[in-house]
């Protein structure tokens, strides 16, 4: 991605994401799908509220790290509790 558009992303997050998904991947691809997943949910839910609260304008940016580390917080405490209900379907 930093190759793309390096303005887009600090490097911080480029280096960042490979070593979560690794941690991730230690306990299986569902838990790195539901990190990433959960890591854009998180900063747009945040950014919409943030936008609509005028506290932000849409051109500012927000670091990215940050929801990267909730989403893989979030995938390793509470991911066997919301992965259970797709298991017939993964």
């Amino acid at each position: 991605m930093n190759f793309a558009s390096p303005k887009i992303l600090g490097f911080g997050d480029v280096r960042l994401a490979p070593v979560l998904g690794l941690a991730l991947g230690w306990l299986g691809w569902r838990y790195v799908v539901l990190g990433f997943f959960s890591a854009n949910l998180i900063g747009a839910i945040l950014g919409i509220i943030l936008i609509a609260t005028k506290r932000m304008r849409r051109d500012q940016q927000i670091p990215y790290g940050i929801f990267l580390a909730l989403g893989a917080a979030l995938a390793i405490f509470a991911g066997p509790e919301i992965l259970d209900p797709f298991q017939r379907f993964l």
